[in-house]
């Protein structure tokens, strides 16, 4: 240790024999008391000061502690009263679609017009496995299909225009979401019986869409097409 005049000025942990700068109350190795006088220069470590997380990180964590109370709850719930069937296992089961599209929604962020066919897809898979699960009665076919193309190709273009994004910026997932804007019209031609002036108007915006982009930006959509396929 450092000597002056005789004197330790730096505390020392006589068990493990080393020398401890600043001021601990005890040794971080034995956690016995350290001998010697405190090292009374500046320190040599930053404070470091627990971090209290941000907003957007306090909500998650009390919507997960909800979705995880309003899970048990409703298990409970159906365990006492059992005569109306196993109704918990769709609550779980809404509670497990909601987190999957909140996972994937904070994983393309950054990105938001791909965030936004990504959500659009993942919440059409979900209608149709809950549709299916009730007894398919179409209504994700009817309804869920060609709404949600509609409100993610009107929601790409809201937002590029309010961001100002650059046209290649964009162009790539508006193109996707007006291909996948087709496919709902083709369904309720092929399916009988089915609901088909929510997709005729997804099939007509869709197509707009796209004679919009290969009248005005032509060069952009066939350059931003060749880079994403590597053609």
């Amino acid at each position: 240790s450092l000597m002056l005049k005789g004197m330790v000025i730096m505390l020392r942990c006589e068990h493990c024999k080393v020398d401890l700068p600043d001021n601990p109350s005890r040794c971080p190795l034995c956690m016995n008391v350290p001998s010697g006088t405190a090292d009374s220069g500046e320190s040599r470590y930053p404070l470091l000061f627990a971090s209290k997380g941000s907003f957007s990180q306090k909500v998650t964590i009390w919507v997960a502690f909800v979705s995880v109370c309003a899970a048990l709850i409703s298990v409970a719930v159906n365990l006492v009263f059992p005569a109306n069937g196993w109704w918990s296992i769709f609550v779980i089961a809404g509670i497990g679609s909601f987190w999957t599209d909140f996972v994937i929604m904070a994983k393309k962020y950054r990105n938001m017009p791909k965030s936004i066919i990504w959500q659009a897809v993942l919440v059409i898979i979900i209608a149709f496995i809950w549709d299916f699960a009730t007894g398919f009665n179409g209504w994700s076919v009817d309804f869920v299909f060609p709404i949600l193309c509609t409100c993610s190709m009107v929601a790409t273009i809201f937002i590029a225009w309010f961001r100002k994004f650059h046209i290649q910026d964009y162009i790539f997932y508006l193109i996707l979401s007006c291909i996948l804007g087709i496919v709902p019209f083709i369904l309720t031609n092929t399916l009988p019986n089915r609901m088909i002036i929510p997709s005729v108007i997804c099939f007509v915006i869709s197509m707009i869409l796209l004679l919009i982009q290969c009248f005005f930006h032509g060069r952009a959509m066939l350059s931003e097409i060749q880079r994403r396929l590597h053609l």
